[in-house]
């Protein structure tokens, strides 16, 4: 029997228009600060691996629920742009057997990671805690790396900015090492991990 896999994933590119880009991009680098070091942001990593918790992620990171109170929420702009995504993938058409059907129940919830990488920064194969995976790239600096791996399937979706991304949260993926000149974070991605019956 032979099985061919491919991986089952959403991407729009051109996500917002340059304004909203750099209302994102500037909500990052106010909260830059807050950032946690990556022992300290949820690391997810499989069971079988033998690689130190430290070694598994090396980025910064925030929810936001840590920082905004939920009656301030709607006033971010990476929230806003997750938030109009999820919707239009509640309302997309998906074939039957598309796992991103699970977007379709009224009650659907989701909770938002900013991550941010600079040169050397990098996320080992893990899977998500949550139903839908949905990652709003943004970046102002030109850098190699950064770029989504779908481990399973060795299926490689490259970085770009103003590109969201989509997936179920099951996928064991992986972030490519960045590589940059100097030492400020150059690849941001929020987050939003999205749960059914939330």
């Amino acid at each position: 029997m032979q099985i061919n896999l491919t991986p089952e994933y959403v991407r729009i590119d051109n996500v917002c228009s340059q304004e909203q880009l750099q209302a994102c991009l500037q909500e990052f680098k106010f909260l830059l600060p807050a950032f946690k070091e990556a022992e300290h942001t949820g690391v997810k990593k499989p069971e079988h691996s033998n690689v130190d918790i430290k070694e598994y992620k090396k980025n910064k990171a925030v929810f936001l629920n840590e920082i905004y109170h939920q009656n301030f929420a709607e006033y971010s702009p990476n929230i806003a742009v997750l938030t109009k995504t999820v919707k239009e993938l509640k309302d997309t058409d998906f074939t039957a057997c598309s796992a991103m059907n699970y977007l379709k129940p009224i009650g659907v919830g989701f909770s938002v990671h900013l991550g941010a990488f600079k040169n050397g920064g990098y996320y080992k194969p893990h899977r998500d805690s949550s139903t839908i995976t949905v990652l709003f790239w943004v970046s102002e600096e030109n850098f190699n790396g950064g770029d989504l791996i779908f481990t399973d399937f060795n299926h490689t979706v490259p970085f770009k900015n103003n590109t969201i991304i989509a997936f179920p949260s099951h996928y064991i993926h992986e972030i490519t090492p960045v590589v940059h000149s100097n030492e400020e974070y150059v690849r941001f991605c929020a987050t939003a991990f999205v749960n059914v019956g939330a």
